[in-house]
């Protein structure tokens, strides 16, 4: 809320705000069960916690996919009145164990396909959790407890409790967490169950950024790490302050797969960066901005060179660019957004052809920039491709868009003074209708 509105709403006084709260309670749900939460002991919103909990293990309805926002925002409301109630923190916990057992007859309750209802378990309900156990001291138990609700997981929402370990166990908490973990394992990492718990032991080295203990499990959950075993590995001790290592794991697969090069060199310029290898971060940075010329690729690439490079890479990028036949988004972008509107205006008309108009989230911004540099037949070009696909497609809720472009297309016209080998406007105008002339709603509401 804006702090203007709720110094308006403090002044306003409790008992208006009283007499407000009071009519709207009557009104909505929602509303009503906020105030009795807000006007209830802490008893009595430990009765409702449990009431509510036993309703909805009693309760026979079921809802579908679109319904399952009611059955989440049921549940949010059951975990407020737990929190409300300020139990002591062993009876917190066990209320929250409660609630993590009844998931069976909740999500059998349901259909979860959009989330709502495993959100909760996975967030709203770790957060009430590790508030009751975060204040309990007998942190043998929680460890206790979390570990016996993982042992059945049916529907995978109690794996968050471990994923959060630290948020409410100890530094020694947590090594007896993962002690207890380590003997669930054994001495086969094949065996039965073995898999979860080496995962778990993973998401704890996460939280922790122990990536010695990530390491270890990784290992025992796979004999032959692949390159994005190491690359996780490495981005771990990264993060973790040991670039030297992860520098080292990244080496095991020098070459890496088109799919997650560009990670693995983003991950190297990091490394490179805190390490002051500079020489190695640029040749890590121009691997990045060859394959895609971003603005924040360049950037990078500059501040690995340095800023007196930054006219010459310029240059010899616009040379390369201008050299290749096949149109690129990102180096059009580039030339433009680097000050060569010429360039950028000459590489767009000399492969207009190749311009797909279904790639509009990219286009649109060149298009508009290659209006405001003023190239209009440049702009023209993107602008057509654009209108093009969406009438090729020929679906209706995104007709306004085709609508917008070719009015953007009527006023650009009037500024082209030689449309070179291209069809003037009214030509191409007259070309749409002959080809979509059955699509009556595009044309009546373009006249419109």
């Amino acid at each position: 809320m804006e702090d203007s509105r709720r110094q308006r709403l403090i002044e306003l006084g409790a008992e208006e705000l009283a007499d407000v709260l009071g009519n709207l309670a009557l009104q909505n749900e929602d509303v009503a069960r906020t105030v009795a939460r807000l006007t209830s002991s802490g008893q009595e919103n430990a009765k409702r916690f449990t009431r509510a909990l036993g309703d909805l293990k009693r309760r026979n309805k079921f809802y579908g996919s679109r319904e399952s926002f009611e059955l989440a925002r049921q549940l949010t409301g059951i975990l407020a009145d737990l929190t409300a109630a300020r139990l002591e923190p062993r009876s917190g916990v066990q209320a929250m164990v409660d609630f993590y057992r009844a998931d069976t007859r909740i999500f059998e309750s349901c259909d979860d396909s959009f989330g709502n209802v495993s959100d909760v378990f996975c967030h709203d309900a770790v957060d009430v959790f590790a508030s009751y156990a975060s204040e309990c001291t007998d942190e043998d138990w929680i460890v206790e407890v979390v570990i016996e609700l993982n042992q059945r997981d049916d529907y995978c929402v109690r794996l968050s409790l471990l994923e959060r370990s630290a948020d409410y166990l100890s530094e020694s908490g947590l090594q007896d967490l993962i002690m207890r973990l380590w003997n669930l394992v054994g001495d086969d990492p094949d065996a039965p169950g073995a898999y979860q718990w080496l995962g778990a032991i993973e998401r704890i080295a996460r939280q922790m950024k122990d990536a010695a203990l990530f390491e270890k499990a990784r290992r025992a959950l796979k004999s032959d790490l692949s390159i994005i075993d190491c690359e996780e590995i490495a981005k771990l001790y990264h993060e973790s302050g040991d670039s030297e290592t992860a520098l080292y794991w990244l080496q095991f697969h020098p070459e890496a797969p088109s799919l997650i090069a560009g990670s693995r060199r983003w991950l190297l310029v990091d490394i490179h960066r805190k390490l002051g290898n500079l020489e190695a971060m640029a040749e890590a940075a121009r691997e990045i901005f060859q394959s895609h010329r971003s603005e924040d690729a360049f950037e990078v690439l500059i501040e690995a060179l340095g800023e007196n490079q930054r006219a010459q890479v310029i240059d010899d990028e616009t040379r390369k660019i201008l050299q290749t036949e096949t149109f690129s988004i990102s180096d059009a972008g580039f030339l433009a957004n680097v000050g060569r509107t010429d360039e950028a205006g000459k590489y767009v008309l000399a492969r207009a052809a190749q311009i797909d108009g279904n790639y509009y989230s990219s286009l649109k911004p060149l298009a508009e920039r290659m209006d405001k540099s003023g190239r209009p037949l440049a702009s023209s070009m993107i602008y057509r491709a654009l209108l093009n696909s969406i009438l090729e497609r020929g679906q209706s809720k995104y007709y306004h868009h085709g609508i917008g472009y070719l009015k953007k297309l009527d006023r650009l016209a009037k500024a082209v003074s030689n449309w070179r080998d291209f069809a003037p406007h009214r030509g191409y105008v007259a070309g749409l209708r002959g080809e979509h002339g059955r699509k009556r709603s595009f044309w009546s509401r373009y006249a419109g």
